[in-house]
């Protein structure tokens, strides 16, 4: 069913409901405690020495399938980074990084979490309404995904499904160029779910996302990842057009891929 088709169908729906003529059951919708709120600016902590919080590694040696290892090493030739034709890389889980250059909005009501990031000017709607994923045959895949929530107590559980392909690691961005970037590619296909685990530390200043990998097209087993964000409320969320921040094509991290790791 085309997207048009499927609005159609939608907008008749709601007359109804209004009308009276069809009705809604009340969604299962769940609540943290009185205190918790992820509303803010957030910055990842990255590699910061002066924090106890430490970003997980990816598992080495990855748990690849033949697929995993063959779209690791697409995902590792620079003619393929999305980042460097403007298109989002990295999906929910890879913006989701803890990453110290790009901050990221938290806006927070009973019926949605909104997750704002700096990098491509994306927007992330985690619904929280009770509601579940479209059925196969809806579900548009997205650089984002479908996202549902629901409260256990203080920590926001996240399912995803529906995300486009792409690769968890590497610059992905325009800009910037990382010595992580030598790293072999982590990455996920359409048959990705994603698991997120999303709860205050430290008197809510500490931002902890524990973010469960499962893509049987390309690991043999799923991997739980660990990323840590602090409150900046001082760090604005300013205006990012990709097509007037484009890298050079003599610069960025061909060379890293080509140097031998120290």
């Amino acid at each position: 069913m085309s997207v048009s088709t499927r609005r159609c169908f939608g907008s008749i729906a709601a007359a109804l409901v209004a009308l009276g003529v069809v009705t809604v059951p009340a969604a299962a919708q769940s609540l943290p405690p009185a205190g918790v709120d992820f509303t803010g600016t957030w910055l990842g902590l990255g590699d910061d020495p002066d924090t106890p919080y430490r970003a997980t590694p990816f598992p080495y040696p990855p748990p690849f399938t033949a697929k995993g290892r063959e779209l690791s090493q697409y995902w590792a030739d620079p003619r393929n980074n999305l980042g460097a034709r403007c298109l989002p890389g990295g999906g929910p889980a890879g913006q989701m990084n803890g990453g110290a250059f790009f901050p990221i909005e938290f806006i927070q009501r009973p019926e949605q979490m909104t997750i704002l990031f700096e990098a491509m000017q994306q927007v992330r709607r985690v619904f929280l309404d009770g509601r579940g994923h479209p059925s196969p045959d809806d579900l548009e895949q997205s650089w984002m995904g479908h996202s549902i929530g629901h409260w256990e107590g203080g920590t926001l559980v996240v399912d995803t499904v529906g995300v486009k392909s792409g690769s968890l690691n590497g610059s992905g961005a325009s800009v910037v160029a990382r010595a992580g970037d030598r790293d072999a590619r982590m990455p996920y296909t359409e048959t990705l779910r994603l698991t997120e685990r999303m709860r205050l530390l430290d008197d809510g200043q500490i931002l902890e996302v524990e973010q469960t990998i499962d893509d049987p097209t390309v690991y043999t087993a799923p991997y739980t990842l660990k990323r840590y964000w602090k409150r900046s409320p001082e760090t604005p969320i300013i205006e990012y057009i990709c097509t007037e921040n484009l890298r050079p094509e003599d610069e960025g991290y061909e060379h890293l891929l080509e140097a031998d790791p120290e």
